[in-house]
């Protein structure tokens, strides 16, 4: 943080001064008699209204006033990029209490501004990203109480749903917010459930994934994967999963399309419950609305296929606050 200091005469001639404070003031004149470089400061009031020169710091101390700790200003530099510099002044005295001149200090403080302006908005997110896992947890808990027979069983469902919800979280967390590779968060989701990586098939290019995609998305292959292991293909001995995606160019910009498709050698599903759960909810419902993509499912004899298409481009958090209520918590 480089610091300017100087002390000026009451007619706001430049008298000392440091290297620093010279490249402020180079024509020896305090800014607010020095018109041609007025433009180089440009500084508000905490009403938004604009401070003119008579009202620059060392015009104050000029006049008599200690300004403490300073003024705030976008200092242009010779190179023409702006930066956030604090101007505090404070009036010299004789034996007669007249002023006869001011000390002067300039800090350069645009790193530390910028700092502060990036956690803000960090803080911002963070409180919405909260406040979306608090309306996420809140409609898991709802939906996860259907089709189950006891408190353990719900206990199961919903811990299941939680955990990948923050694998996905913690996914997101690593990249900086930035997205999720596709690759990475199947493997995880269908890998923290099966017993072995050889009844699954994973083909496709690396894809990075918005956040909000992947989050709806880990959280729909979370419920494929349990649907498979309790009524689908992984209930049999020779059941596989077959998940493929491309990327095709649509509405002016890339969609993903993904294929699920379980199979194997047995007499078909023994049950069909992602016809009325959660995880119908978010592949027909969710991926519409959040995504504004496409989802089907389709039961055969040879296992469900399960297809989901939406338009890689950032939106909003998980099932946001303002999302309606009916597709996620069945009200």
């Amino acid at each position: 943080m480089s610091v300017g200091v100087c002390i000026v005469d009451a007619d706001g001639n430049l008298q000392l001064s440091n290297d620093q404070m010279r490249t402020y003031l180079s024509t020896g004149k305090v800014p607010s008699t020095d018109r041609p470089n007025h433009y180089r400061w440009q500084g508000t009031h905490p009403d938004g209204t604009a401070i003119e020169p008579h009202d620059f710091a060392i015009a104050r101390a000029i006049r008599g006033e200690t300004v403490v700790p300073g003024l705030e200003f976008q200092y242009l530099h010779d190179d023409g990029r702006p930066r956030w510099t604090r101007v505090a002044a404070a009036p010299l005295r004789d034996g007669n209490a007249e002023v006869t001149g001011v000390f002067a200090i300039a800090v350069d403080i645009d790193d530390l501004k910028r700092a502060t302006e990036r956690q803000s908005v960090l803080l911002a997110e963070l409180q919405h990203r909260v406040r979306n896992i608090m309306a996420t947890v809140h409609a898991l808990a709802w939906r996860s109480r259907e089709s189950v027979g006891s408190v353990e069983e719900y206990a199961e469902r919903l811990c299941g749903r939680l955990m990948s919800l923050a694998r996905t979280q913690r996914l997101l967390t690593r990249g900086a917010n930035a997205g999720v590779c596709l690759r990475g968060m199947l493997d995880g989701e269908i890998a923290a459930q099966v017993a072995s990586p050889a009844v699954y098939r994973l083909e496709g290019e690396d894809v990075l994934l918005p956040p909000k995609a992947a989050e709806v998305l880990s959280l729909a292959i979370h419920e494929l994967t349990s649907n498979a292991l309790r009524h689908g293909a992984l209930g049999h001995a020779d059941g596989r999963i077959d998940v493929s995606w491309t990327l095709q160019a649509e509405d002016g910009g890339p969609w993903l399309s993904l294929h699920w498709r379980e199979r194997h050698g047995g007499a078909g599903q023994r049950e069909a419950p992602l016809q009325r759960g959660l995880g119908r909810a978010l592949i027909e419902q969710r991926v519409p609305y959040e995504l504004a993509g496409r989802g089907e499912l389709r039961f055969g004899p040879e296992g469900l296929d399960a297809w989901i298409r939406f338009p890689l481009r950032e939106r909003g958090s998980l099932l946001q606050t303002d999302a309606p209520e009916a597709g996620v918590e069945g009200k």
